[in-house]
């Protein structure tokens, strides 16, 4: 018999031990061979029985999310749920996957026995588990491959010895947790050589700029710049440097090979969203030519594991000749106003060249000025050429050598004036220097200047100066936008114009166009610009320079929202400068605006995957105070190849506000169809000069290839019957790619829950695309057999849209949601279960989705730990009440062991100071054999006997002497067994006492839908999804366990929580929910509720509603005659007295509610909660 016995293996229990013994029994008895037949059968019935092992792992990350290159700590748990047998000789062996490295050193664990990791893998030996005990490991680790790195222990993974029985136990299900790394940007370089153009064997400067748009600093920057196959060498002296732009080197060391033929970056931690600055000197090849220096694309590595995914390069070039340059210092002159001719020549030869020679030809028209100034700084040199003469000479120069610091070069300058008006170019041909080195220039060299008539000013300094303004285009469109452009130029010779002022007024109705800046070129060092205030009618500068002989001009976009022909003058003496010199004469422009309309055109997701969906948005503006009936135009969609453009959704999802009807290719619009029309529409009047009417279409597309569409409706594409069209085209571009992708992590924390305990499980969604939200992100996560939804599922979501999650339930669903550009959302809500050992639960690859077709390329997984210990929970019923008020208090006693029963189950509670045991007491018990006792302040349960998977409860009246709220909690281990098991988590439960009757509401307002009302009928979007307001002195109200649930108050508390593409817009009508709960101590009665109607809207007539818990909207009536039994809208000032407050003077809305009910727990009663529902219209 004990040796049959021998059969079992360790992980068996005792129900199987006995179980085999009768099965030997009926055969030992009776060995007839069908008997024998039948033990076979049983006995592997017996093996086919699920296994069970006292011993269980699990692990966890912390943080589970990291940055490339940063740690998290790795915590294994191991567990021994048997509570008599300790677990000896406890070993495992972890092996993550090749994306995670371990940090050796960093390693600790309380299980004892032996710890060692390499970069590998981390190993215990030898461990030990106390009986009903659990002992950690933990290490760091680090990763550098984004996205989700999974970390699983099969079975088997962990081995333990008995310490009763001897034998070997396993864990026999997997643990598994998920890395997430997140991807960042690669960096970006530019290289550039100063100077770019050197003699044989000159010094150049390189200089390496690397920037990191992320938001974090990328350590471990290294990189080499292999200067060798192009020639270049790091000079002998080369003056390395590295600036970051947030201050010092960054910890980069520069080092250069000892052949100098490269030169190395190391340890440069680039900071975030910043740039490093690397120069170093190098010595340029000996052979004339344009020399490539290049960065090659990955040669760049981080401690992040980002690189550079594009080369960058410059470009170097050797000129070993001789060159000559000539410029004049003005653009412009008048007649015999005075500029001054340069000639450059630069020696690129190892050699001074001597005795050297040249004549410039001036061209007829030029001539040097009456007291011309000359000079040279070629040494020995004679600059030749009198007042009126026409050619400019050098003689007996000596121009200097090309060393390694640069070029040899001298110039020659002389005074030049124009006698004629007209353009002239100047040119010193090939050949033309001479020299002892018998060594000429290779090149010509050319320059023009342009001499004019005006006579006034002799090169004073105070001619006037000259205005002129225009503006492009000089029609557009009323609303419309259109660039002002003033000009200004100085005809002075030599006289800057300084502390210059303009102000340019522009006429009545004209503007600024408001965020747009105000730019100039009037200063010595290029252009700048300046702030523009809000809707400002003026354009001007100030304390600005114009310099000598030159021009500026200042830009500003200008608007002008009704028709006309809108004159903009500049008068005469306007300008201010310092030297007294002004305009002389006006400045005059006109600007033309017609009746036209404005049509814009977008694309709500501008980026979409191949198949995804976007919602293109057309809107029509009329700026006129009439409207703009007939209205009419055609959208083709097909403008480049047909296969690269987009089409129209299915379903369609169309809205339209403008009238009218919109068709597609043939009839109705359809799926499919690429193009839109709108015939009949009719465009509303203008509110104001500031604000034009407008009506929107919007319809979901689709795009079949990746590519970018670029999607016009031409100019003038739109009629009326008041013959207004469109001046400018609409343009928007939708994009389509091969992917977008969604990062999905998931944790649970902590990774074990024992009798009947919660543990919160995390899911983090990342939207990978910069550009764009993701919109109707959905899925579904459907957790394994025997993991549930907590019976208080504490769920968070901030993400948006609908979140569905019911207790008790093994799914969770998510539908709405919306991710920000490079943003992430979190989902959080408690879990529990009851099947002994690891689950692990799973979102699958692809499982998440949205409109634009994004979706997560990788699953993501994580595991928790069942460990079947017994369980305590308790709860007040009802949980708040007055004093005196007779409460039931209810314990609920767990055994979740599957195959044991728990004897002898005893417990005490006793409660806390101010509440004691009623009288009569009414103390039950439903466990079996057990009976109870009480005493003033306690409730103790003996002798009862509880079967595996069962649970019973122990009730006792209660009440509070004083006020408060309290906290009654049953300690950890506070359960006795004969067995020693006994609950590990505390049971807590609260309860509030009022020293009175009191009754309280509380209020929640949100918008909850946005839309217009056509032909009676109210048609808008709903705004879903829970908003929790988290800041202010009702931030809490929106959380009380009073509400059915926090997916009742759906609605945004302000605009920022609405969709891009439903932002409310003037005439749009807004749907406000105000949402009511009794959760005092007594029940209220005769509530009234008013609400003023928001300043800048307009109530909808008859649109008040009430609703009481979970019945449908009742609609109110507007009150006749001034008075009304169940309220409605009052307008104008006088107010029922219910009304407080400061009113905006738009009305009230007053709803007579009734009684509303006390609230005893979540949406319970139906009648203590509801809300009242009305909408008003932007002005």
């Amino acid at each position: 018999m004990s040796k049959k016995a021998n059969l079992l293996n360790a992980d068996n229990n005792e129900m199987r031990r006995s179980l085999l013994h009768k099965i030997l029994a009926i055969a030992t008895l009776k060995p007839q061979h069908s008997l024998w037949v039948n033990f076979f059968i049983l006995l592997s019935i017996l093996f086919a029985l699920p296994a069970r092992a006292d011993v269980s792992i699990n692990k966890s990350f912390s943080p589970s999310i990291i940055n490339p290159g940063d740690t998290s700590k790795l915590t294994i748990k191991l567990f021994n749920s048997s509570a008599a047998v300790e677990q000896k000789q406890a070993t495992f062996t972890d092996t993550p996957n090749p994306g995670i490295q371990i940090v050796p050193g960093t390693e600790v664990t309380d299980c004892g026995g032996t710890l060692a990791a390499t970069s590998s893998s981390i190993k215990l030996t030898g461990g030990t588990i106390a009986p009903n005990g659990e002992c950690t490991v933990t290490v760091n680790v680090t990763s550098t491959t984004a996205g989700n790195n999974f970390n699983t222990l099969p079975v088997g993974a962990l081995q333990t010895v008995n310490g009763t029985t001897g034998t070997i136990e396993k864990n026999l299900t997997p643990a598994s947790a998920t890395l997430q790394v997140i991807t960042l940007s690669p960096i970006s370089g530019t290289k550039g050589f100063t100077p770019s153009l050197v003699p044989p064997s000159g010094i150049s400067r390189v200089k390496i700029t690397l920037s990191n748009s992320n938001s974090i600093a990328i350590f471990g920057t290294s990189f080499t710049d292999d200067l060798l196959p192009i020639g270049l060498k790091v000079s002998g002296t080369p003056n390395p440097t590295i600036v970051c732009s947030a201050g010092g080197n960054g910890g980069g060391v520069i080092t250069t090979a000892a052949d100098n033929n490269s030169f190395k970056v190391n340890s440069l931690t680039l900071p975030a969203s910043g740039n490093c600055v690397i120069e170093i000197d190098v010595i340029a090849p000996s052979g004339n030519g344009k020399y490539r220096n290049t960065i090659a694309k990955g040669a760049i590595t981080t401690g992040r594991g980002v690189t550079n995914d594009q080369a960058f390069y410059d470009d170097i070039e050797v000129d070993g000749r001789v060159r000559i340059a000539k410029t004049f210092s003005k653009i412009t002159a008048n007649i015999d106003q005075v500029f001054i001719l340069t000639i450059t020549v630069t020696n690129g030869t190892v050699s001074s060249l001597n005795n050297a020679g040249l004549t410039d030809n001036l061209p007829t028209g030029l001539q040097i000025a009456l007291t011309p100034r000359k000079s040279t700084d070629c040494t020995g040199g004679t600059v030749g050429g009198n007042a009126g003469d026409t050619s400019v000479t050098l003689s007996g120069g000596t121009i200097p050598i090309a060393t390694s610091t640069g070029f040899g070069i001298c110039t020659i300058k002389v005074d030049v004036v124009g006698k004629t008006a007209g353009i002239y170019t100047n040119t010193i041909g090939a050949n033309a220097l001479t020299n002892t080195e018998n060594i000429t220039n290779s090149n010509a060299a050319s320059d023009t200047i342009t001499i004019t008539s005006f006579t006034g000013g002799g090169g004073t300094g105070k001619d006037s100066l000259t205005i002129d303004k225009s503006f492009s285009p000089p029609t557009i469109p009323a609303g419309g936008i259109s660039i002002l452009t003033i000009t200004l130029s100085n005809p002075a010779s030599n006289v800057n114009l300084t502390a210059l002022e303009i102000k340019d007024t522009l006429p009545a109705g004209m503007t600024v166009v408001s965020g747009k800046r105000i730019f100039h070129t009037c200063t010595l060092t290029g252009s700048s610009s300046s702030d523009n205030p809000v809707n400002s009618n003026q354009v001007s500068i100030f304390n600005t320079t114009l310099p000598a002989g030159r021009t500026c001009t200042i830009t500003a976009d200008v608007t002008v929202p009704l028709e006309g022909i809108y004159k903009n003058t500049i008068p005469a003496k306007q300008v201010v400068t310092k030297e007294k010199v002004t305009n002389d004469s006006e400045a005059s422009a006109s600007l033309i605006t017609t009746a036209g309309v404005r049509i814009r055109k977008s694309f709500v997701s501008p980026t979409i995957a191949i198949g995804g969906i976007s919602r293109m948005r057309i809107d029509i503006e009329n700026p006129q105070t009439y409207p703009i009936t007939q209205a009419a135009f055609l959208d083709n969609f097909v403008q480049s190849n047909t296969a690269d453009n987009f089409r129209v959704a299915n379903p369609v999802n169309l809205t339209n506000s403008c009238g009218g009807t919109i068709t597609g290719n043939s009839g109705a619009i359809k799926p499919g169809d690429t193009a839109l029309s709108l015939a009949g529409g009719v465009i509303p009047p203008a509110f104001d000069s500031a604000t034009p009417g407008k009506c929107s279409i919007l319809i979901d597309v689709t795009k079949p290839k990746a590519s970018a569409a670029t999607n016009t409706i031409a100019a003038d594409a739109f009629t009326s019957q008041q013959g207004a069209t469109n001046p400018l085209a609409a343009t928007a571009k939708l994009t389509g790619v091969t992917t977008i992708g969604i990062t999905v992590n998931k944790e649970i924390n902590p990774v074990s829950v024992a009798g009947g305990s919660s543990a919160t499980m995390t899911i983090d969604l990342t939207n990978q695309d910069s550009s764009a939200s993701l919109n109707d992100v959905k899925f579904t996560d459907t957790m394994p057999t025997g993991m549930t939804i907590a019976t208080q599922p504490d769920l968070t979501n901030t993400c948006g849209g609908t979140l569905t999650a019911v207790p008790g339930t093994s799914s969770l669903s998510l539908a709405g949601g919306t991710i920000a550009p490079s943003g992430t959302c979190k989902i959080t809500l408690s879990i529990t279960s009851t099947t002994a050992g690891n689950l692990t639960n799973v979102i699958t690859a692809n499982a998440v989705t949205t409109r634009e077709g994004a979706k997560n390329p990788q699953e993501a997984k994580a595991s928790i730990t069942f460990l079947p210990r017994p369980g305590v929970s308790k709860a007040f019923s009802p949980s708040a009440a007055t004093i005196g008020d007779v409460v039931k208090l209810t314990i609920t006693i767990s055994n979740f062991n599957n195959s044991s029963s728990l004897n002898s189950v005893g417990i005490t509670d006793t409660l806390p100071t101010g509440l004691v045991i009623a009288s009569p007491s009414n103390a039950a018990t439903a466990c079996t054999n057990g009976s109870v006792t009480t005493s003033t302040d306690s409730v103790t349960l003996a002798g009862a006997t509880m079967p595996p998977q069962s649970s019973c409860t122990v009730s006792v009246d209660v009440k509070a002497i004083t006020a408060g709220a309290r906290t009654n909690t049953i300690a950890a281990k506070a359960l006795l067994t004969a067995s020693g098991d006994t609950n590990l988590e505390p049971a807590s439960a609260s309860f509030t006492a009022s020293s009175s009757s009191n009754p309280h509401l509380v209020l929640v307002k949100r918008i909850t839908a946005i839309g217009k009302t056509t032909s009676g009928t109210f048609t808008g979007t709903s705004i879903n999804g829970f908003n929790d307001l988290t800041t202010g002195a009702n931030a809490g109200d929106d959380n009380d366990p009073g509400w059915s649930s926090t997916a009742y108050l759906r609605g945004a508390f302000d605009t920022s929580q609405i969709p891009a593409a439903n932002q409310p817009q003037p005439q749009d009508e807004m749907e406000y929910t105000i949402y009511f709960l009794s959760n005092g101590a007594a029940d209220a009665k005769n509530v009234s509720i008013c609400d003023f109607v928001p300043q800048n809207t307009t109530y909808v007539i008859n649109s008040l509603q009430r609703s009481i818990g979970t019945g449908m909207p009742t609609p109110i009536s507007d009150p006749v005659g001034g008075s009304d039994t169940d309220g409605g809208f009052y307008g104008g000032s006088a107010f029922p007295t219910t009304c407080t407050g400061t009113s905006p003077g738009n009305g009230a809305v007053l709803v007579n509610v009734g009684q509303v009910d006390r609230s005893i727990g979540s949406g319970n009663p139906a009648t203590s909660y509801g809300f009242i529902r009305f909408r008003a219209k932007i002005n």
